[in-house]
This record gives C-alpha cells, structure tokens and sequence, in this order.
C-alpha cells in the first residue's frame, strides 16, 4: 500500500481542500541530484520535494522531547527546532509565490507551534 494511502486510510489528510497532498521537504538539489526525488518504487506514492531555505531548518540545533504513542509507549522524539520551524513557516506564508491554501496553513500552524 502506497504510503500515502496508508496515511488517508488511518484518517489523515491534507489541509488543502480535497486534494490530498503531503509535502516532505528536502534541501535545494545540488549537481545531478534527481527532482522531485522519489522516495519509494511505487510512482503514485510520496515525492520529496525541494524548499528553499530548507538548510535553515537542517541546521538548526536540535529539539528532543519524550513523547507518548497512542499505544501508551514512550519514545523520544528528535526533531527540529520549534523556533526555527516557526519562523520558517512564517517566511514561507510570505513569500509572493506561496499557494494561497498553504498560507492559510502555515501561519496557523506557526502560532499554535509558538504557543507551544
């Protein structure tokens, strides 16, 4: 099963209206690297792809916190930091070539983070 039918089955879905779309970020391609780059053989299924300024959030210090699963099991989860993903996010809903449903995404999505 295509990752992303994995995900829509278990009740997951995009914020973009009806389409259902993830965006998996990767950094800019560098010399031959392929784009979009395909991340599993099935050709319907996820694609990465490139944001700009995708190095400010790979290089920004990291962020580790316990977690708890829905099964009740701990785990640490590391991850980016939250400052960085917010102002990302927030430079990203101004940018002028930004899809006008991703804006209505990432700016919310930036405070409830910050408020965190």
């Amino acid at each position: 099963m295509p990752f992303v039918e994995h995900l829509a089955s278990r009740g997951l879905s995009s914020s973009f209206g009806k389409q259902t779309a993830w965006d998996i970020p990767r950094r800019e391609a560098a010399d031959l690297a392929p784009h979009p780059l395909q991340l599993t053989d099935d050709e319907d299924d996820l694609w990465a792809v490139q944001a700009r300024r995708e190095n400010v959030l790979l290089g920004s210090p990291p962020f580790s916190a316990p977690i708890v699963s829905v099964t009740g099991r701990m785990a640490r989860m590391t991850t980016i930091s939250p400052t960085a993903f917010v102002d990302f996010k927030r430079w990203m809903a101004s940018t002028a070539d930004r899809d006008p449903p991703k804006v209505a995404y990432s700016l919310p999505v930036s405070r409830r983070t910050q408020n965190l």
